[in-house]
Parts: C-alpha cells; sequence; structure tokens
C-alpha cells in the first residue's frame, strides 16, 4: 500500500530538517562536506525525488496543466511580438508601453536573444527614462547574461521592494546558487495575502529551480485550491 499524501509531506518536512543539518554544519565549521556527507546528502535528494514522483501521481491533472501553462506565451504576447518586430522592419517610431518592453525583454531573455533585449532596454530608457522599472529590467538583462553578482548590486538601487523586485531578487540568489535565501524568499511571497496568481506561480517555480519540486507541487495543490 502506497503512502497518503500526509505521509508523503511528513517525510518530506523531515527531509528537509535533515538537509539542512548537513548544511549547517559544514557552514558551521566553515568547511565542504565530507565524503559521508555527500552519500547522505545524495540519497536523501534522491529519495525526495521518489517523493516527487508519489505525489505528482496524485495530483490533479488539470492542476498541473494550469501549473505547466503558466510559463507558456499567451496570444497577446504574440500580438505584441509581431507589432515590434513590424516596427523595427520598417523603422518606424512606435509608442510601447513600459510594461509592454517589459514584456518583450522578458521574452527575448527567454529564448536567450541577449542583443534584442539590450535593444528593448535602449528604446525602455529613450520613451521612459525615469520610471522605476528601467533599473528591473537592467537587472533582468545582467541575469540574462549571466552577469548575477552585477546584477545583485544593480538591485540594491531599487527603492520600493514590492513582490515583483522580491522574486528578481529569488531569481538573483538562485543565478548565484543561494538556493535557501531563493527558497526563502519565494516562500515569503507565496504566503503573503497580497500575492497576485501569476506571482504565485512565478515564487512557485523559483522553488522548483531550487530543488525543492516536493514542496512547491504541496504549495501548487495548495493554491490552486484557494
Amino acid at each position: 500500500m502506497g503512502k497518503t499524501k500526509k505521509e508523503i509531506q511528513m517525510r518530506h518536512n523531515e527531509i528537509l530538517v535533515e538537509l539542512d543539518k548537513i548544511e549547517e554544519l559544514a557552514k558551521r565549521e566553515n568547511r565542504p562536506f565530507t565524503d559521508d556527507e555527500v552519500k547522505k546528502y545524495d540519497s536523501l535528494i534522491r529519495e525526495d525525488n521518489r517523493l516527487h514522483i508519489e505525489i505528482q501521481g496524485m495530483l490533479d491533472e488539470k492542476q498541473m496543466e494550469t501549473f505547466r501553462e503558466q510559463k507558456s506565451k499567451n496570444q497577446q504576447l504574440r500580438e505584441l511580438l509581431k507589432k515590434y518586430e513590424q516596427a523595427k522592419a520598417m523603422n518606424m517610431h512606435t509608442y510601447f508601453g513600459i510594461d509592454e518592453l517589459a514584456d518583450l525583454l522578458s521574452y527575448y531573455l527567454y529564448n536567450d536573444k541577449c542583443d534584442e533585449a539590450q535593444e528593448i532596454l535602449s528604446t525602455a530608457k529613450q520613451l521612459h527614462p525615469s520610471t522605476p522599472e528601467i533599473t528591473k529590467m537592467e537587472i533582468r538583462l545582467l541575469l540574462g547574461r549571466g552577469e548575477a553578482k552585477a546584477a545583485l548590486k544593480q538591485f540594491s538601487k531599487i527603492e520600493f521592494v514590492d513582490n515583483d523586485a522580491r522574486l528578481l531578487q529569488a531569481e538573483i540568489f538562485l543565478s548565484l546558487k543561494d538556493f535557501k535565501r531563493a527558497r526563502d524568499i519565494a516562500l515569503e511571497i507565496i504566503q503573503r495575502k497580497d500575492t497576485e496568481q501569476e506571482q504565485l506561480y512565478e515564487a512557485l517555480e523559483v522553488m522548483l529551480d531550487c530543488g525543492f519540486a516536493l514542496e512547491a507541487l504541496f504549495l501548487c495543490e495548495k493554491g490552486l485550491s484557494i
């Protein structure tokens, strides 16, 4: 007989505690993991992945489909992209709102087109030179180029840190491989009452990328049922 969701979650939480103990001990003693710790850590990760597979099979397919679809591009973005590329090809001076430019920059970065993203940023600076969104776009471009340390330095220039800015901060720590800090920020966003649905999904994606797949799936199930 298989485990129940409650039993899987309890074991998952136990694994997280054991992983934290291994990390904290090595950090406290200012040393890398010992061979035994590496074996133990890997064993716990493999066990957690097996639990992940079990719980994934228990989730409603509609919930999983909704979660996966958050990264897909909708029709509005396709139309915006067509509008921008046509204007560029015809050398037309077309107005774009800062949110539109931010979406275009994210699209090009997602597709590893940093040169095109740089052009979007230059356009944003020309059309909206004083908007705070410019700094966030600069940070995203730095992350896209693999310059996480420069992105973290640039983040200090953000004056108003809202959920979107915190998500960006989590992505910076993720790029710096500081998975615990990235996970903590994502979890904080998920637990806030003012978190929007799109922000919720982005925070869940951060947790998945940090290696907290099972925890993210539990939170996903909880969030989608609200």
